[in-house]
């Protein structure tokens, strides 16, 4: 029995180690994902620059996806490779990430781009800029601050009824407070270590979560809802929001309200004339889309690791 007792304690602490220690996102359902740091080389290029060589790119390169399926087979377990669409850069993608399961079972561990969140067109920052833009305007304008963020990375479709959505959704989570991008870093792990992750989220699926049900501090996690922008997202410099340039008013015709007919004008008014958008320069604008990743980069996998939840 003693034997047996120890066996347990020392499962338990592996499968916590596992909780502290990877980019995780726990379902209470059969869904678990793991968030993929370093990326394929086709991949972190289309991040950082737009530029692809391909419509298709997959998370891992071609060598690390022959040895992580290698791995997967000879530990008994089935894989099949999934396609989310995403926008970016006035591009659209198709990323091809790996979904691995035990045989006979409905529990499945995903491999996705810290970048991406399952079953939505745009990139996790895309959502990101436009919540924290909307708060640091003093919340003027939605329109303008997804017009901030379509410009920003390069995604016209993206609208303000997408983003009244998001502050709506009470399951936005944020916690850049406090965070540091050289803490997130040392936390996440490699990729070296991912076909280890993948078999002990996959062999103790349940246990892990009933682990992370039961060590859960309300007062630990961040806030929900629309009201964590402000505080969440503090640390980043209110440099990056500013993307719009002001102009000056637009111009007003005069209306006569009288019942009678209105009398000829003709003192140099003009119809009204809708102010145009008027943004900083591209290279400005590259400087706030580069930092404003790196930022976020840093958030999302702290989220995963620390909350194991996305970010948004």
């Amino acid at each position: 029995m003693g034997m047996i007792a120890q066996e347990q304690v020392n499962i338990q602490d592996t499968l916590e180690k596992v909780l502290r220690n990877i980019p995780v996102v726990l379902f209470h359902d059969t869904k678990t994902y793991i968030l993929v740091k370093d990326l394929s080389n086709g991949l972190e290029e289309f991040i950082r620059t737009g530029k692809t060589g391909g419509g298709e790119i997959g998370v891992f390169s071609d060598k690390q996806e022959k040895e992580l399926t290698a791995s997967w087979c000879e530990s008994g377990y089935e894989y099949a490779f999934h396609y989310q669409t995403l926008e970016f850069m006035n591009k659209r993608i198709s990323v091809k990430y790996p979904v691995v399961k035990k045989q006979k079972s409905e529990t499945s561990v995903s491999l996705i781009p810290w970048c991406m969140l399952p079953g939505r067109p745009y990139p996790v920052f895309v959502y990101a800029y436009a919540n924290w833009h909307y708060s640091m305007t003093g919340q003027k304008s939605m329109i303008l601050s997804t017009n901030a963020a379509g410009k920003v990375f390069g995604v016209a479709s993206f609208n303000k009824s997408t983003l009244c959505r998001l502050r709506k959704d009470k399951s936005i989570s944020g916690m850049l407070t406090g965070y540091t991008e050289t803490a997130a870093e040392q936390t996440a792990p490699y990729n070296g270590d991912i076909s280890v992750y993948v078999s002990e989220l996959l062999e103790h699926s349940a246990q892990i979560k009933k682990i992370y049900m039961q060590s859960g501090d309300p007062d630990a996690q961040p806030k929900s809802g629309a009201e964590f922008t402000i505080d969440a997202l503090s640390s980043v410099p209110d440099k990056l929001s500013k993307v719009i340039i002001d102009s000056p008013p637009a111009r007003y015709i005069i209306h006569d309200k009288r019942k009678r007919p209105p009398r000829s004008r003709n003192n140099g008014q003009t119809k009204r004339v809708q102010r145009q958008i008027v943004y900083v320069d591209p290279v400005q604008m590259g400087y706030i889309r580069n930092e404003f990743l790196a930022l976020c980069k840093a958030a999302v996998m702290d989220a995963a690791v620390k909350y194991h939840r996305f970010l948004i």
